[in-house]
């Protein structure tokens, strides 16, 4: 602290050095100096508190402050102002408690000037209404201005639309902004970090969809008719299909629904279309041997504890055998040329929870003319605004309305179902969908 206080020949100096005082008459400026409170104050200290009574006015007079906002979110610091200043004299003059908070932001020394005092040179002295106006005027301009750089940010975040110039307004703000420079600083780097995790998830839906089979895989003998199609409820998501020929005669389709959402889940997606189809396409006695191996490999090194239902099929086109195991996946729908569907019995555990998993291998025959549907619960479970969910009466009752469909408008026709049922609500969970039709050996459906 200084070791002196300020005497009144020396504070007159001080105030007029204020632009707005200088103007001041005589008798007025007599008035500040005799009626002002003369008051030092140390670094830290708080001299204005945000929502307080505007009961004074404050004239700094040697020294530095910063103005802060506080919000929810912590300090917004609004500027940092050095003497000679006044301050608090908007509040003062409208009877608003006070709209920031100011600190000391080193050894300080000031006037306090009551609300009677000062109102009441207010009435008498323009310059300061002038003044109060003026300053006024500034703050809006300089709110104005900051509302349409957040504007622009937020259209940027909400949009993806990362324009150059909004970062580089944000980082460099113009004269009227520079007190919001801090805020400004973390607004861009929020966009920035958002650009980079926009690029990322771009960068995994790219995998997750190179990790998809295209094109599905046909036959020469027009054997069977295929097709699949997946909706990601975010950018990258959990479920995963899959459908190749083991062989000239021996077709195998797979469907899974990972646990979790986005990069996370789509990560373990990977590892477990990769996974299987290593087991799928190595040697094994039938599909429940190779499901089983997966499960032993993704079990393993699952210190995420992360898991995966699963159902997974190979038609033996020859004859219409389909063998298939159900790892906890929801139930695949047989629909038969005569328009009956029947669901497949639920079977088994999901993937990574458990090794053995006791895969059970269950045989289904198909006839000429029949298909069967696999999907993931985010069909069954899609919700309309209240909540209400589709499940799986109406998934049944889609399936036997459009069975006069090929496989491709039948995947379609469902997708358009879920979306009239949910009315534009937000859905939590992926959807897909896969349509295997059986022709026999000879064609004809």
């Amino acid at each position: 602290m200084p070791s002196q206080a300020p005497q009144a020949g020396e504070i007159a100096s001080l105030l007029r050095a204020h632009p707005f005082l200088q103007a001041l008459p005589e008798v007025a400026l007599d008035r500040l100096l005799s009626n002002g409170e003369r008051r030092e104050a140390k670094r830290g200290t708080v001299l204005l508190r945000q929502g307080e009574a505007s009961d004074s006015a404050m004239l700094l007079l040697v020294g530095t402050v910063e103005v802060v906002a506080e919000t929810v979110s912590g300090e917004i610091r609004l500027a940092r102002v050095d003497a000679p200043a006044l301050l608090g004299e908007i509040g003062v003059i409208a009877a608003l408690p006070r709209t920031a908070t100011v600190r000391a932001l080193e050894n300080v020394r000031y006037l306090n000037i009551g609300k009677e005092v000062f109102n009441s040179l207010a009435d008498e002295s323009p310059q300061i209404l002038r003044h109060v106006v003026g300053r006024l005027g500034g703050q809006l301009k300089s709110l104005n201005s900051a509302i349409g750089v957040y504007t622009d940010a937020l259209v940027a975040l909400e949009k993806d639309v990362f324009d150059q110039g909004i970062l580089d307004n944000l980082n460099n703000p113009s004269a009227e902004l520079v007190n919001f420079a801090e805020t400004f600083r973390r607004m861009a780097e929020q966009i920035a970090l958002r650009q980079r995790q926009r690029e990322e998830l771009a960068s995994a839906a790219a995998i997750q969809r190179a990790m998809l089979p295209d094109p599905l895989p046909t036959d020469r003998q027009a054997r069977f008719d295929l097709f699949a199609a997946m909706h990601p409820a975010r950018e990258v998501g959990g479920d995963f299909y899959d459908a190749f020929l083991l062989d000239a005669d021996h077709l195998v389709v797979t469907i899974g629904d990972v646990s979790g959402k986005g990069v996370p889940a789509s990560l373990f997606m990977a590892v477990c279309q990769t996974t299987l189809r290593m087991t799928l396409r190595g040697p094994a006695s039938g599909i429940g041997e190779a499901v089983e191996r997966a499960n032993e490999l993704l079990e393993i090194e699952n210190s995420a504890s992360m898991f995966a239902t699963f159902f997974g099929a190979i038609l033996d086109l020859r004859d219409g055998t389909l063998s298939y195991c159900n790892c906890g996946h929801n139930p695949p729908l047989v629909q038969r040329r005569d328009g009956t569907v029947e669901a497949l019995p639920p079977d088994g555990i999901a993937l990574g929870v458990i090794s053995p998993a006791d895969c059970q291998t269950r045989i289904v025959r198909l006839d000429p003319g029949d298909r069967i549907l696999l999907f993931t619960d985010g069909i069954t479970e899609a919700h309309d605004p209240s909540g209400e969910l589709f499940e799986d009466e109406r998934l049944h009752a889609t399936v036997a309305g459009r069975g006069h469909l090929d496989v491709r408008q039948l995947v379609e026709g469902i997708f358009e179902d879920v979306g009239a049922f949910a009315a534009g609500a937000s859905q939590h969970d992926d959807l897909t969908c896969l349509v295997l039709a059986y022709r026999g050996a000879a064609p004809g459906l």
